[in-house]
C-alpha cells in the first residue's frame, strides 16, 4: 500500500506527467490515466445502527477509453479510509463505468463538466483493533464485506498553460453488504475464521472530493 500511494503522489506532482495528444474541450479517441488523491467521508449502517465514518482519505484511479467526443468507458478504484466507532474502516470499490461531457453553466472557459455512471463490486473491511464487541470469536481480527455497489460523480476538466490536464471531481457511492467473512491471524497469515451471509440489511453510503492529474 505505501509503494502503491507513493507510485500515486510521483504521478500527481510530476512535472513529466502530460497529456499533450488530449485537449478537455474536445475529446478525441484514446486511452488515459486519471490518478487522484482527496477527502472521503461514509455513513455505515447495518442491524445495530447507523454510524459516522467522519473525514478520510481518498485515492482514485480510472483507466478511460475515449470513444469521441461525447462518450468515454473507464475501469476504475476507489479506496476510501475512515474511523468507525474507533474502527479503521477501509473501503475499496472496484468499477466499470461511462463518462460523457456536460454543458458548461458559465460563458467561461472554466473547464469542462462531465458526468460518470459506475457499477462494480465493493470489498470493505473493519479492523477491529483488538475490540470484539462485535464478534463471537475473540480470534477475530477483521471483519470483510463483499457487495454490489453503485454510483455516479460530476467532475470539470482543466489544462494548465504547460499542458497538463487536470481534474477536480464529486462522487458519491451506494453499496450493499451482502456477504460477511470474519478474519484472524495465525502468525502473519491471515485464516477465514467464518464466512456466510450478512444477517439483516447492511450499506454503505460514501461521498469522495478528488483532485488529481491525467498521468498519461
Amino acid at each position: 500500500m505505501k509503494s502503491f500511494t507513493a507510485f500515486l503522489l510521483f504521478l500527481i506532482f510530476s512535472s513529466s506527467a502530460m497529456a499533450s495528444d488530449f485537449f478537455p474541450y474536445n475529446w478525441t479517441k484514446g486511452m488515459h490515466l486519471f490518478a487522484g488523491v482527496g477527502a472521503h467521508t461514509a455513513l455505515f449502517s447495518d442491524q445495530e445502527g447507523t454510524y459516522d465514518g467522519g473525514l478520510g482519505l481518498n485515492l482514485k484511479t480510472d483507466v478511460t477509453y475515449f470513444i469521441d467526443e461525447d462518450w468515454a468507458i473507464e475501469l476504475g478504484s476507489s479506496v476510501g479510509f475512515n474511523r468507525v466507532s474507533n474502527y479503521l474502516l477501509w473501503d475499496t470499490l472496484f468499477t466499470v463505468g461511462v463518462r460523457v461531457p456536460l454543458p458548461s453553466l458559465t460563458q467561461y472557459q472554466l473547464g469542462q463538466p462531465y458526468g460518470r455512471l459506475f457499477v462494480g463490486r465493493a470489498p470493505t473491511v473493519l479492523f477491529l483493533n483488538g475490540d470484539h464487541t462485535r464478534v463471537d470469536n475473540g480470534n477475530v481480527d477483521r471483519i470483510q464485506w463483499d457487495g454490489p455497489v453503485i454510483g455516479g460523480a460530476l467532475g470539470t476538466l482543466h489544462m494548465t498553460a504547460k499542458g497538463q490536464v487536470w481534474f477536480t471531481e464529486f462522487s458519491f457511492a451506494y453499496q450493499e453488504l451482502k456477504q460477511q467473512t470474519e478474519i484472524g491471524m495465525a502468525g502473519e497469515v491471515p485464516v477465514i475464521i467464518s464466512d456466510g451471509n450478512v444477517d439483516g440489511h447492511s450499506s454503505v453510503y460514501s461521498l469522495s472530493f478528488t483532485i488529481g492529474i491525467m498521468a498519461f
